[in-house]
């Protein structure tokens, strides 16, 4: 993947916040902008994004391990981890 970084200090943070109920991946979602749409229409945090993103959960019968730079961004600032941390 280019202009990517590993996505595994990022899923460490979140799942430690996640532990401490700092945090949910609806939260991270909503701050990262990610969205999905219900049946009927309306709009909430896609959480599913940030767990397959993060390598939580598999996609097509794999887990990610690496997550473009913009999103690492986005992730950053949505669990207040300094970029540096993830290599950025």
């Amino acid at each position: 993947m280019a202009d990517s970084v590993s996505n595994a200090i990022l899923r460490e943070k979140f799942q430690r916040q996640e532990r401490l109920g700092e945090v949910t991946a609806a939260e991270v979602a909503g701050r990262c902008g990610w969205e999905s749409k219900e049946k009927s229409g309306r709009k909430k945090p896609d959480s599913s994004r940030v767990n397959r993103t993060l390598g939580i959960v598999a996609e097509a019968g794999e887990f990610r391990t690496e997550v473009t730079e913009d999103s690492a961004i986005l992730l950053c600032r949505a669990l207040h981890v300094d970029p540096w941390e993830v290599g950025l």
